[in-house]
């Protein structure tokens, strides 16, 4: 029989140690779908390569250095910006980077007929504007657009890379900016904290987790914003066990949203309960009410499930996971995972060590947890870090955050310093979305 659940959906903070099916792999690489977009990818590269290397030989047939844009901007009476462009193509191997610096046709006609005017030979005229032509057209036949060219070619780039990291973040804000006018509400931080320590049972782990929304926030006075669904039952859905979870406050009642008062907006916001939509579920809201900055309310939930799962490895069970649900409009989340430094759960080397992933939950083909693990990944170059020091632990946008740790630290009777800690932090997550840190469980020792 599989743990019981507890779930807080949209703050929806769970941990499901150890995973709880094996999951099989999906070869990408044998769908038709998968051989379209490497053959996009390897037309891409080839047509992009011949652009650089034509403008680099023209720049080179006139005496120009693309190492030094001001220089070439006063040697030929060009625009500063131009030229700058034009030492960002050349000075970048990304081909995302490249299609995003190009100069339009504006720019590269001026740039062109000022060459020829300073003797560029005729061939290396010839052969940009061919490889201009061919860009033209790739961008007819797979984007239609060179903005989107630029966001298709994102797939093929290192994550990393501060362009790619600041495009994605630009298109996340609009999509936040967008989902909040559309379903009337915001919130400045999303927050999901998890604490696994040992548990009196040997070999089973307890597992406490803080969520909530900070700055809420309703742009019109009709809405009501679920803050927590609670699930009693099984990961296989067959049927309810009692409840395992207990709120982190003790002055919480049974079946109540385990709200931690004192780390809430005063006067603490009344939630609305009502039978959620799926069996044994119990849903709570915020209900319809005044709008914008004067209404802003912070709520905190907690829970800690004593004895929740096992702290092995097995065939089926590979992993330990963290859940959080993303469906509320927020400027940032913060999602810590503080692992007891006395399990070997996310250690070193570097292998074992906890990553993280970003999960579409659009509904069509099932996406994970249903489906396989890269179904429905979402592209985030954003990666987990360790969190090292208190200056780390500590976060600016909830001051009240050491203390939120600590009664947690006081409930599961360990200290903070007990702990390893690991944090992933990323602005205007996407919606709807699943966020999952997840490392390997070791073996039981013998």
């Amino acid at each position: 029989m599989r743990s019981p659940r507890l779930l807080f959906p949209p703050l929806n903070s769970d941990s499901r140690m150890p995973h709880t099916r094996r999951i099989p792999p999906l070869n990408r690489s044998s769908s038709p779908a998968a051989a379209r977009s490497s053959s996009f990818e390897a037309s891409a590269r080839v047509v992009i390569g011949e652009v650089r290397a034509s403008l680099a030989a023209l720049l080179e047939s006139v005496g120009a250095d693309a190492t030094r844009p001001q220089t070439v901007s006063r040697q030929f009476g060009l625009n500063k910006n131009l030229t700058w462009k034009v030492s960002k193509v050349l000075g970048e191997e990304s081909p995302q980077v490249a299609v995003t610096h190009l100069p339009g046709r504006p720019g590269m006609e001026i740039l062109l007929q000022t060459f020829q005017q300073a003797g560029a030979p005729a061939e290396r005229l010839t052969s940009l504007r061919s490889a201009i032509a061919a860009l033209d057209q790739l961008v007819r036949t797979h984007a239609g657009n060179r903005e989107t060219l630029a966001v298709m070619l994102g797939s093929f780039s290192e994550r990393t890379e501060p362009l790619l990291m600041q495009k994605e973040e630009a298109s996340r804000k609009l999509c936040y900016q967008g989902n909040s006018a559309i379903w009337g509400a915001l919130a400045r931080v999303q927050l999901s904290s998890h604490f696994v320590v040992p548990s009196v049972d040997p070999g089973r782990l307890d597992v406490a987790v803080v969520s909530g929304l900070i700055d809420f926030r309703r742009l019109r006075s009709d809405v009501a914003w679920p803050i927590a669904t609670m699930r009693v039952g099984h990961d296989d859905g067959k049927g309810p066990s009692p409840l395992a979870s207990r709120p982190l406050d003790p002055e919480v009642a049974a079946g109540e949203p385990p709200i931690l008062r004192e780390f809430c907006s005063q006067p603490i916001i009344p939630l609305r309960a009502e039978d959620g939509p799926a069996a044994h579920t119990r849903r709570f809201e915020i209900s319809e009410g005044p709008v914008g900055n004067t209404a802003a309310t912070t709520c905190i939930l907690g829970r800690i499930s004593p004895s929740l799962v096992s702290a092995w490895r097995t065939e089926e069970d590979r992993f330990g996971e963290h859940f959080t649900s993303l469906i509320t409009p927020v400027e940032t989340l913060v999602f810590d995972v503080f692992v007891h430094a006395s399990l070997p759960l996310g250690t070193p080397p570097a292998s074992e060590a906890p990553t993280i992933s970003v999960y579409s939950q659009l509904p069509g083909v099932p996406a994970y947890p249903q489906g396989p693990r890269d179904r429905g990944l979402l592209p985030i170059s954003e990666e987990i870090a360790s969190i090292a020091s208190l200056a780390q632990r500590q976060i600016s946008d909830l001051p009240d955050y050491e203390r939120i740790v600590e009664r947690v630290c006081r409930v599961a009777g360990c200290s903070i310093d007990d702990f390893r800690g690991y944090r992933f932090r990323l602005r205007y997550p996407p919606m709807p979305a699943l966020a999952v840190v997840r490392y390997p469980l070791p073996e039981r020792s013998r």
